[in-house]
């Protein structure tokens, strides 16, 4: 019916019919949208300031910046030992480039508790893992 387009078509944004039920609802939303943010990137979610309130703010926005740059921080420096870490534990990636160390002795205290491997992808002499 021509009532449902006329109620899109107006400049008031919809609301729920209790204030205490939407600031709640847009609480719950955001606390989510960071928890999964967080998880994914590392930082809050942007533009949390519109969501948490539904207007944008200059600090949401400062927020945003600092939020972006530190995203981009992780993503090019700290994010690629992480995701080493990840495809080792589950397995999706070979690491073609990982040796087991044949003396083990001299690396380890107790060689019987499990065999040394070394990545040669490191530049750094770290000590080697035990697998």
């Amino acid at each position: 019916p021509l009532q449902y387009i006329v109620a899109f078509t107006k400049k008031d944004p919809l609301h729920l019919p209790w204030t205490e039920g939407e600031l709640a609802h847009r609480l719950i939303w955001a606390d989510n949208a960071d928890a999964i943010s967080n998880l994914y990137a590392g930082t809050n979610a942007l533009k949390r300031d519109y969501t948490r309130t539904g207007q944008r703010t200059k600090r949401g926005a400062l927020d945003d910046g600092v939020n972006s740059v530190t995203r981009f921080y992780i993503n090019n420096f700290i994010d690629a030992e992480r995701q080493e870490g990840v495809d080792l534990v589950t397995g999706t990636n070979q690491f073609s480039n990982v040796k087991e160390v044949s003396d083990v002795s001299l690396d380890h205290p107790n060689p019987s508790e499990g065999t040394i491997f070394r990545s040669e992808s490191r530049l750094d002499n770290e000590p080697f893992q035990t697998l």
